[in-house]
This record gives C-alpha cells, structure tokens and sequence, in this order.
C-alpha cells in the first residue's frame, strides 16, 4: 500500500546539495528546512534561514527543485548526520527527499539501479526564519575569487589574527574611477595587507570583479567610505568547503557583512550574514 506523504523532492544534483549542506554545516549544527511549492512556476524550493548558535551570523539557503508538496512545511535535522548520508549515497545518481505523512523522520533515496534508502530523524525544535532589514545607504557588491578569499581566511588564522578588517575607498565625488578594496589581518607576530583595484569605472549600481592592484598608493581624489572588521574564525568557516569560482561580497554602512555563493542551479544560493566585531 502507497503510504501518503507530506512531500516528495528530487535532487537532480546530488553532488550540488552535497556541497551546499557541507558549507551550511560548517557554521550550523541544526537546521530547519522550510518545504514550499511556487504553484505559479511549478517549482518546489528548499530553504534553510538560520541563526548560527552564537547569534553573530546567519545562514540562508535556497535551493530550486522539482517535486510535490501538500501543503508548505518543515522538518529539522542535526547537518553532520545528514552530510554523512549523503556522502554515502551513489554520488552520480539522483536523490529523492521525502517525509511520510505526519513521521518524524525523512528519508533521502537514491533512484538509480542500486537502491539506497537512509533515514534520518527529525528534531522538535524549529528555527525561525532570520529576517532582514533593507541595507540603508549606499553600499557595495564586489565579485571576489572564491579560492583568493579562501588563502586569505587561511593565512590570517596561520598568523593567528582574529578580524579581518576591510576598507573600500572610492571616488570623493561618487562616480568615475576605481575602487579600492583593503583587506588587512594583523597578528601577534606577522601583518598581511591585501589591495585590490576595481577592472572598471565605479558605478554604485554595478558589481565588481577585483584585481590585484600594482602599488599600495592611493588615489587622492579617493575617500575612505567603509571600514569594518568582523571574525577571520566565522569567514574560515564559510569559505572553505566552497568549490566554485566566485562569490559576492555586499558591504554597507552598519549592515553585516553578506557572503553570497550562487550554487550553479537556477534561483539556488547560500547567503551568509556575518556582523561587524565591536570596536
């Protein structure tokens, strides 16, 4: 007898939301996966919007899928024990993620020749949603090289500094010219400095995608406009499981500092909100 189920997902990449669970592990140890169906596009999409356990950053994962959904739900999991069934999975077949009406597991379910079938169990508690107000001000969104990001969250904890400060000096008159990103990390015996120039004129409407600038110097007709620091410890954790080329950095006024990881799928990311260090 077919047993009803609340919904019924297909991962069509196992090895994407492998990747992105991974990441999201890294800083969570619980999540609440929120379940819905756009019945407009006909999508089901996966989210997860956490806080981390410190409440110092935040955690938003979106993901779009294909499968049924009874009604818009949730269920919520330890991440280590669900990253170990996936990395136990068939690695090249699809995956289907299901919950049995009204259980207190899900399972997850290769559909290849061989299948695989893992249950998980599923916690009471529940995680709300993280909300987010709108950034006041002007701010910044830069492209930045995922694996040059990753050398330098490596090489600050090597060093043993605990923030990474980062300063933006821009046009005085707000338009024309390059931006300046600085990136600096300071130890108990070694400083690193990382200078970075915009590839194109300065737009506060565009992205950017950074290079290393030549010299340390400093237009004079640019002004500092950002200057913050935040946690080399929390920005390591985020960064080190990432395997794709590039993510984008938004900095602005008081807000946190957002990490965005675009997953290669349609309308599918991982936002990290991380808040300035005091002082």
């Amino acid at each position: 007898m077919q047993v009803e189920r609340d919904f019924s997902i297909v991962i069509a990449s196992p090895s994407v939301f492998r990747n992105a669970i991974e990441i999201v592990s890294n800083t969570l140890v619980c999540a609440t996966f929120y379940v819905e169906k756009d019945e407009n596009k006909g999508h089901v999409y996966l989210r997860v919007d956490s806080m981390d356990p410190s409440s110092v950053s935040a955690v938003k994962l979106r993901m779009q899928l294909t499968g049924t959904v009874v009604a818009p739900t949730s269920f919520t999991v330890k991440l280590k024990m669900m990253l170990a069934l996936l990395k136990s999975s068939p690695q090249h077949e699809a995956l289907e993620l299901y919950r049995e009406k009204d259980a207190d597991t899900v399972f997850l379910r290769s559909v290849g020749l061989d299948q695989e079938t893992f249950e998980l169990k599923t916690l009471d508690e529940t995680y709300e949603p993280v909300a987010i107000s709108d950034i006041q001000g002007t701010f910044y969104s830069i492209e930045f090289d995922t694996p040059r990001i990753k050398t330098i969250a490596r090489l600050a904890q090597t060093i043993r500094a605990e923030t990474l400060r980062i300063r933006v000096h821009a046009p005085a008159n707000g338009t024309g010219g390059f931006i300046i990103l600085k990136i600096d990390a300071s130890g108990d015996e070694a400083n690193a400095t990382w200078t970075y120039q915009s590839s194109q004129d300065f737009s506060a409407s565009e992205r950017y995608q950074l290079c290393m600038s030549s010299d340390d110097k400093l237009d004079d007709k640019l002004i500092e406009i950002y200057d913050r620091s935040f946690s080399v410890a929390y920005i390591s954790s985020f960064v080190k499981a990432m395997d794709r080329s590039t993510i984008v950095m938004t900095l602005g006024g008081n807000s946190p500092l957002i990490i965005e990881y675009f997953l290669g799928l349609e309308e599918s990311d991982i936002r990290f909100l991380l808040a300035p260090k005091a002082g």
